[in-house]
This record gives C-alpha cells, structure tokens and sequence, in this order.
C-alpha cells in the first residue's frame, strides 16, 4: 500500500525487494546478489538510461557474471542519471531474512553502497532509502546510523478489526519521543509486490 501510494506521485520513481520471498539458494534472486539485481531491473524499466557505459567502463561480462561490484557500480551509474526534480523511494522489506553467513559480507556491501547513494554528491536526484526489520539485526548495525532507526511498536488488538491513521498517529506520536524507540529497527511485512520485470539481461 504504501509503495503504490508513494509510486503514483510525480515526479517520484519506486523500487523494492522483498527479502522474505528470496531466501533460498536457488532462487534466481536469492540474497543481497539478488537483491541488487531485482533492484536494477526495475529501475530500467522506469526510464530511458544511457547504457553505453557497459561496453566500455564497466565490463558486460562481469555485469552476466553477477559480479557485485560492477552490479553496484552500474545502480550508482543509472542512479546518477536521473534528473534533479526526481525522488527515489528504494523499499527493502525483511532486510535481516538475508543475514546468513554465506550471504552476511555481500549484504554489507549492498546496503552501505544503497546508503551512499543518500549523500553522494554526484547524485542529482532525491534518493530515500527505506529498510524494514523484522527482527533485530545480528551484522548490520553499522550500515544504519542508530539515529536513522526507528521502531515500529507492535500494535494492540483492535476491536472492530479497524486500524485507523488516527490510531496510528497516536501511537506514533506517543513514542516518537522516547530514546529507545530509534534504537533497534523493527518492521511490519509488506504484501506488495516487486512487480514483474525483465532480468534477461542480468541472468
């Protein structure tokens, strides 16, 4: 609900990946390689980029090989294309599903060089980084300045089933100011969906 609300917002461009559906090995777009790829994909399909970079600076080959580093360097190169009026909205959901030891490293990588596209200065573009928690985090604590986190309370039961913005607000409200609120970042799961997008060129 959120991403469609955000995504039909001009000039505002969303992307997201849903950790909790990419868990396992097998998966095309298992763990945080995936997580980059799925990323990327859907990014080319919300604008016309220059792509004429691959066959020179950064090598096509290492891009069909999954290569991290070049995977990274070609989001911060697209990223870098958008228009200055432009917001960024990246959705990760369920970040810490992906924190296994094969898996723990790269995933390391991968945030810090999604938070780097937050200040890097050669960005034109408004960039949002937005990473939910479903637990607490066992590696990723200095990706994430503890002042950028924020928890989410689990919310009381409901009588009528009803959860209303005023009920929300409230609680929000009610803990905003409280210090250990912004220590450890929880999450809710998102029924979104990455939505359907092309990968040929980066399987």
């Amino acid at each position: 609900m959120l991403t469609r609300t955000i995504g039909i917002m001009q000039p505002t461009k969303v992307v997201q990946f849903f950790c909790g559906r990419h868990t396992s090995s097998s998966d095309p777009l298992g763990g945080p390689n995936g997580l980059i790829r799925g990323i990327l994909a859907q990014l080319l399909r919300l604008g016309n980029f220059n792509l004429s970079f691959i066959d020179s600076r950064t090598p096509k080959e290492y891009i069909q090989r999954h290569s991290l580093g070049q995977l990274t360097d070609t989001l911060k190169r697209l990223v870098r294309q958008l228009d200055r009026h432009v917001i960024l909205f990246i959705f990760v959901d369920g970040v810490s599903l992906l924190e296994r030891g094969e898996w723990i490293q790269d995933l390391n990588k991968v945030m810090y060089d999604l938070r780097e596209l937050t200040w890097d200065k050669t960005v034109a573009a408004t960039v949002k980084i937005i990473v939910t928690n479903p637990g607490k985090s066992r590696g990723l604590g200095s990706c994430i300045a503890s002042e950028d986190r924020v928890l989410v309370p689990y919310l009381p039961s409901i009588g009528d089933g009803k959860l209303t913005d005023r009920m929300v607000n409230k609680e929000f409200h009610t803990l905003r100011g409280n210090p250990a609120v912004r220590q450890e970042p929880e999450a809710f799961n998102d029924i979104d969906s990455e939505g359907e997008f092309d990968l040929d060129w980066l399987l």
